[in-house]
Parts: structure tokens; C-alpha cells; sequence
């Protein structure tokens, strides 16, 4: 029974401070924010992409390695300087029992090296290879996609930074910070028909390149400033 008092005791004080606890941890929520933003820019294709079309007819399955090297001059004859990487590489054979082959291979050639180039595919053809330009690709890189959303997002840093001053120009009482920025993925890519009206280029266009082409691309965001309030002091408790 001598230890009751004490329980006691123990209990009323950890009662007493409960309240002042809870009231330290409940820190209130900060001023806040949320400010939507976009920012446009361009992306350039300097070296559009350019897809070929080889079509072999050979004499007999042993002429096929031969064939590799016949492929490979067209491709250095079409552009010496471009890198060409054969993307398709199909062998059959025909009722008349020839070996037939189907090639595409494709690269970026600046625009500057276009011009005539359906011209020259046609030079480079001979009987029984027949070379011919397939597509002219005019979509931005993904590194030249990429370089031009890091200037999007640049210029949307700078208008959170601009945002950010006037907040702290108007409340100058309160810290205001960046507490976050959201990016959301909304660029737009180039539309299907202007698409393809630009990289299936007529002949009769090629005399008029290089065309710089274009594609827009959008970055929006949303960011959050806030504030944070200067958590209240609980009262003392009144003497007893």
C-alpha cells in the first residue's frame, strides 16, 4: 500500500505532460503555393534520317557473301560520310530457284548531303540490285529532343525563381521556399500529317533542300513554394 502514492504521482505528471507533447509534435501545415507553369521551345533536326531499300535477285546461295560487300559500296556511294546501319536483312528464294534479298539500312545525313540524293540511289542500282530511297525522316534526335526540353525546364526554373522573389517581396515576414517541383510529360510530337508530308519528300522537292524543320516541344510543370509557420508555443500550466 506504501507504493501507491507514488503510482499516483508518476501517473498525474505523465498526464501533465502528454498535452505538452502532443502539442510540440502538431507543427502546423505551411503557407503554400501551387503555381502551374509551361515552358515551350524547339527541337532541330540537323541530320534527318534517311531509310534504303536494296533489292537483290542472285545466282546461286554461294553469291549471298558477295552480296554483303556489293551492299555496302552502294551505301558508302549513296553518303561516303554517313554511318549506315543495316536494319533489315531478309533472304528467300523464288520459284525460279534465284536467291533473292531485302535489305533496309538507314542513317543521318546532315541536310546539306540531300540533295539528288534519289538521283544518286538510281546511279548506284545495277542489274540485279536495285537501290532506291525508301523514307526521308525529318524527326528530331532524342538527344536533340532532350537538349531542347533541358531548355524548356530551364526557363521554368527561372520562372519559379521570379515567382519565388515577388513572394518574398510582398510577405517579407515569412520564409518562403521551393518545396517542390512536379514535371508532368507533355510534350507534343509533330502531327501525323505534317509528318508525313515532310519526311516522304518528293523529287521535285530535293532541289530546295536544306529545310530546317522543327518540332515543338512543351513542358509543363507545377511547383509548390511554401512557408513555413513558426509552431505555437503551448502555454505554462497555471501554478497550483
Amino acid at each position: 500500500m506504501s507504493s501507491s502514492p507514488w503510482r499516483f504521482s508518476l501517473l498525474v505528471l505523465g498526464l501533465g505532460f502528454a498535452p505538452l507533447a502532443l502539442a510540440a509534435d502538431r507543427v502546423p501545415p505551411p503557407d503554400q503555393v501551387v503555381l502551374p507553369l509551361a515552358a515551350e521551345t524547339w527541337a532541330t533536326a540537323a541530320a534527318p534520317r534517311v531509310r534504303v531499300g536494296i533489292d537483290a535477285v542472285l545466282q546461286d546461295a554461294g553469291a549471298v557473301a558477295g552480296a554483303h560487300g556489293r551492299i555496302r559500296k552502294s551505301l558508302q556511294a549513296l553518303d561516303g560520310q554517313a554511318d549506315w546501319h543495316i536494319t533489315r536483312f531478309e533472304r528467300s528464294q523464288d520459284a525460279a530457284g534465284l536467291e533473292r534479298l531485302r535489305v533496309e539500312a538507314e542513317a543521318r545525313v546532315p541536310e546539306a548531303r540531300l540533295g539528288n540524293v534519289r538521283d544518286r540511289a538510281k546511279s548506284v542500282s545495277q542489274p540485279g540490285m536495285q537501290v532506291r530511297v525508301d523514307d526521308i525522316d525529318f524527326t528530331p534526335t532524342l538527344a536533340e529532343r532532350q537538349a531542347a526540353e533541358a531548355q524548356a525546364r530551364a526557363r521554368i526554373y527561372a520562372q519559379v525563381n521570379d515567382e519565388l522573389v515577388r513572394l518574398r517581396s510582398a510577405f517579407p515576414e515569412q520564409r518562403w521556399h521551393v518545396h517542390r517541383i512536379d514535371f508532368l510529360n507533355t510534350a507534343r510530337p509533330l502531327p501525323a500529317a505534317q509528318d508525313k508530308m515532310l519526311t516522304r519528300a518528293a523529287p521535285a522537292m530535293e532541289a530546295a533542300m536544306p529545310v530546317m524543320v522543327n518540332d515543338l516541344v512543351t513542358v509543363n510543370a507545377v511547383a509548390t513554394l511554401a512557408a513555413p509557420e513558426a509552431p505555437s508555443v503551448p502555454a505554462a500550466p497555471a501554478p497550483r
